[in-house]
């Protein structure tokens, strides 16, 4: 343990900013991964039914479950994160998602 005197508690400070770096990789990744499902879901919502085998009848359908993960990720990512005003992000998050300012 060290002390806030000592020369390297800096060190501990700064090992806790990584950690929360790290955490906003996952995010990322997260959000990345989303928008690529979501996407392909959609491309493959748009092409006709007879051209879609049953991989692509099952991405067109995933469409439905990934948009709104998508849209509802800063809600699940406060909620994961204990946030204490998880109920007025939720909120921002419903009414004003569609905007800019959500």
């Amino acid at each position: 343990m060290l002390l806030a005197g000592h020369p390297l508690a800096h060190c501990v400070t700064y090992n806790n900013y990584k950690i929360t770096t790290k955490g906003d990789a996952v995010v990322l990744v997260r959000v990345l991964v989303l928008m690529f499902l979501v996407a392909y879901g959609f491309a493959m919502g748009t092409t006709p039914e007879y051209q879609l085998n049953g991989f692509g009848k099952l991405m067109s359908i995933s469409f439905f479950f990934t948009a709104p993960a998508l849209y509802f990720l800063p809600t699940y990512e406060a909620w994961k994160n204990q946030q204490p005003n998880v109920n007025a992000i939720a909120l921002v998050n419903i009414f004003l998602g569609w905007s800019i300012l959500g």
